[in-house]
């Protein structure tokens, strides 16, 4: 092959990247109307704008049924109520211990529960500077507060710093309950999703984070399979709370964008109960990531949530306590 003929290939390759980043700007209004700085009466109620964003951290950071706990020099904040059979609530990539809100309230009647912000979230100091530091900070938060025999549940990207819990410090655990977690989303990936992430790289470069991620978060990873979207259902506290913690939540993408935090070989020898909680509605790439997850982990099960999606945790909060609690119990009995 020529060399002329080697330099018009990587150009056309080069054309064809920079198109697929620049599509799904071209084609999508909402971020071209973010991007010109329209008015926010023509962006709507949903958008995040600075001022919503700072009055969901506003009420977040003054609740007073917060407690903080000093691990690995980070400052967590957690929310610890009930008496029972401990239960550790590991939230996603965006929000903090409030996002367990509902589910704490419907959890405390029978377990102690724990529900707290990971590192770099919202009140909770510095972003992490490697991956690894979510299990430990977890691991390190359980130690302190003395707690064993705990069964983990964890919400979409909060699975992946579970699962490596599990492996790490199995002395710690009874189980796993993992809520649509994307652990090893990249070998699963859709053409849909694939436009999602090259959109999301695009905003980035041109919005403010919390504004980039919104986009990801209402047309991927909350999707439904009928073409809907459960985001822009989520309450407004809840949802510019999360969008609040946009670069946390980046800053966590780009950890694991290209490393694998945790080898297959390492998944395969976690040796407590693990049960997966799929939404019946959720985008089906949830389903498929799980059902690979299954072939890795020898005593995964997985449970569909009916009326389910990936905001189960806001949408059904008493459907999903109660799915959570029958499987605990099993693992406990266990």
């Amino acid at each position: 092959m020529s060399v002329a003929r080697l330099l018009s290939g990587v150009a056309g390759l080069a054309v064809v990247g920079v198109a697929g980043w620049l599509a799904p700007l071209v084609f999508d209004r909402d971020a071209r109307s973010r991007l010109f700085g329209r008015g926010e009466e023509e962006l709507g109620p949903q958008a995040p704008t600075a001022d919503r964003l700072q009055a969901a951290a506003t009420a977040l950071e003054a609740d007073g049924r917060v407690r903080r706990a000093e691990v690995n020099g980070a400052e967590l904040p957690y929310r610890d109520q009930g008496q029972g059979p401990p239960l550790l609530l590991i939230h996603g990539h965006g929000g903090g211990w409030w996002a367990w809100d509902p589910l704490v309230d419907e959890l405390a009647g029978s377990h102690r529960v724990v529900a707290y912000s990971r590192r770099g979230y919202l009140g909770a100091g510095a972003l992490a500077t490697a991956w690894e530091q979510h299990w430990m900070d977890a691991a390190a938060l359980l130690d302190q507060l003395e707690l064993t025999e705990v069964v983990v549940v964890a919400h979409s990207g909060g699975g992946t710093v579970a699962a490596e819990l599990a492996v790490r410090r199995p002395d710690l655990l009874a189980g796993l309950v993992l809520i649509e977690t994307p652990i090893y989303l990249r070998r699963n990936l859709t053409p849909e999703i694939v436009r999602a992430l090259l959109a999301l790289q695009v905003r980035r470069a041109l919005l403010p984070d919390a504004q980039a991620i919104d986009v990801l978060y209402r047309r991927a990873a909350f999707a439904r399979d009928d073409g809907t979207s459960g985001w822009d259902e989520i309450p407004d506290l809840d949802r510019f709370g999360v969008l609040h913690t946009a670069t946390a939540a980046l800053n966590d993408i780009d950890l694991t964008a290209f490393v694998e935090p945790l080898p297959p070989e390492e998944l395969a020898d976690i040796s407590c109960p693990v049960v997966q909680l799929v939404g019946e509605r959720s985008h089906p790439m949830f389903a498929r990531n799980a059902g690979h997850l299954e072939t890795i982990i020898p005593a995964a099960r997985r449970i569909e949530v009916p009326d389910g999606d990936h905001g189960m945790l806001f949408s059904d909060p008493a459907g999903t306590a109660a799915a959570i609690r029958t499987e605990v119990a099993d693992m406990i009995a266990a």
